[in-house]
């Protein structure tokens, strides 16, 4: 993702190759936490909801909200210019009803450069026109009681089997990316909780620590 990025903001060129050349997965047999929530649809409501989290910093008054999320990637791709990290900043602290006024613009921008340097698309303004009517306001719809699919063709839910950042890396670019790395669909239950068992120690004997600041991988 850096080096794409890099190509991006400091050659003003398209880097398709860059996963090709550095991808690794670096969470291949490596356990995560989890909270598993059910609830039944009727106890939500009906037809089609949009979800979003947020996170806040415990212990202020009043507690400042430091994040959100709602869509993958939307600031590691759209919102990641190197010379206005701000704008993350101001987008982790707003609302999704914010997000026409303050950051359609940013994304419709960077959608239209990068597929301008892809030369994937005829009329690179009017996809970023679409860009922003996809991924704003920064929501996950979904529709209750159907199969959820998070894919190119449009976002309903987001299951566990999806790869959603090859979705979104493919969306920037209208180019089909592969990031190399897939989830564990063997690993995921039919049924509640979903999530399967923890890697073993026997399946971890091969797994190194990684820390970011003294790892010697580098990520794409």
């Amino acid at each position: 993702m850096r080096d794409l990025q890099n190509a991006f903001y400091n050659e003003h060129r398209y880097d398709g190759d860059v996963f090709l050349r550095h991808g690794q997965n670096f969470f291949h047999n490596r356990n995560i936490t989890a909270i598993v929530l059910e609830v039944p649809n009727h106890l939500i409501g009906k037809g089609t909801v949009h979800a979003w989290a947020t996170v806040s910093l415990y212990g202020h008054a009043p507690e400042m909200q430091v994040s959100r999320f709602g869509l993958p990637m939307i600031t590691h791709l759209f919102l990641n210019d190197p010379g206005n990290q701000e704008v993350k900043e101001t987008f982790n602290k707003s609302v999704p009803s914010d997000d026409i006024a303050l950051f359609s613009g940013y994304i419709a921008d960077y959608a239209q450069k990068m597929t301008t340097y892809a030369g994937s698309v005829m009329n690179p303004e009017e996809y970023g026109r679409q860009m922003v009517s996809r991924l704003c306001p920064n929501t996950l719809p979904y529709e209750l009681g159907t199969a959820a699919a998070f894919d190119l063709a449009g976002f309903n839910g987001r299951p566990l089997g999806d790869d959603v950042q090859d979705v979104m890396l493919t969306l920037a670019t209208n180019r089909p990316l592969q990031d190399g790395v897939a989830p564990d669909r063997n690993r995921i239950r039919t049924e509640f909780p979903y999530f399967g068992e923890p890697y073993s120690k026997e399946e971890q004997k091969e797994v190194v620590p990684w820390h970011p600041k003294t790892s010697q991988m580098t990520p794409a």
